[in-house]
């Protein structure tokens, strides 16, 4: 939430729930620490959309949506196409403004993503469907909000598939859709071969802070964004393509997913959200000491 404050400064952010107001509320006032600043942190812009969640689908609507993943991925489309928006899956975070998508002058932006070399090939470039940008009203979200239901068959990459067909299918028409490769939004996969490396520290030196330059010059922000990559550490990522990083798999890393660890820079998780959590710290949302206090799962 405050990635997105700080990076596309939003002037209404809303959290799609079945949880009522009593319940919120009793969270807002009980909840631990984090649940307590996601409730009130932005609490000004922050609209809570209750939405019913679907449990059939099908053409006979005799097909049980039975992951909370699947519930969710009706949820968006009808909640998101009436109002428009850039939906975020809640691990994901943006990395650096948004405002060249949001000024490209198309009706809906989604960026292909990789299911890793194990993986089936039925997901491997379809459009994840945990981030993207649409106008109110969009071709593409009313096409899907249409025909989404009739072709949920209960396979998991679906939704996936039936999403990217139609997106590619209004490619052709201006303005419509733009599909951005899986760097921009989706770097890295579910695999443990891919989240290990995001999330885990590494031994050794931290990753150096990058040199920032005073220039609007894009040669000399090219020749000075070459010189931090010369200074990076072995291990590290090159989130340099990536506006809004779909963390797969978060849930598994907690542990390491915390302010002392992010600011220590020793992890590639660290480095990409580095700047957001130094953000918080100067903006007082917390100290930067912070460690993991969740409890095992």
């Amino acid at each position: 939430m405050c990635a997105a404050v700080m990076y596309i400064e939003p002037t209404q952010i809303y959290m799609h729930t079945d949880f009522n107001d009593t319940e919120i509320r009793n969270a807002s006032e009980h909840g631990d620490r984090w649940t307590k600043a996601v409730i009130n942190a932005f609490a000004n812009i922050t609209t809570w959309n209750r939405v019913e969640v679907p449990n059939f689908a099908g053409q006979n609507q005799d097909q049980e949506i039975s992951a909370i993943q699947h519930k969710s991925d009706f949820i968006r489309w009808e909640a998101i196409a009436k109002i428009g928006g850039i939906y975020m899956d809640w691990d994901v975070v943006p990395l650096r403004s948004l405002t060249p998508l949001l000024e490209a002058g198309f009706a809906f932006i989604g960026g292909r993503h990789y299911g890793g070399a194990r993986e089936g090939g039925g997901i491997n470039g379809t459009i994840n469907n945990g981030v993207f940008l649409t106008k109110p009203n969009s071709t593409m979200a009313r096409i899907v909000v249409r025909e989404q239901h009739a072709g949920f068959d209960g396979k998991w990459e679906a939704n996936l598939q039936s999403m990217t067909k139609i997106a590619e299918r209004l490619v052709p028409i201006p303005n419509e859709v733009l599909i951005l490769d899986r760097t921009a939004f989706a770097p890295t996969h579910w695999f443990k071969e891919s989240t290990d490396p995001l999330f885990k520290p590494n031994e050794g030196n931290p990753s150096p802070v990058p040199q920032l330059i005073n220039s609007t010059d894009p040669m000399e922000l090219y020749d000075n964004a070459i010189a931090n990559r010369r200074r990076r550490a072995q291990w590290e990522m090159d989130f340099s393509s990536t506006y809004m990083l779909h963390g797969f798999a978060m849930h598994e890393y907690y542990k390491y997913i915390n302010p002392s660890t992010i600011l220590s820079r020793t992890s590639n998780f660290g480095v990409a959200t580095y700047d957001i959590v130094r953000h918080m710290v100067e903006q007082g949302y917390i100290s930067g000491n912070e460690g993991d206090d969740r409890p095992e799962s």
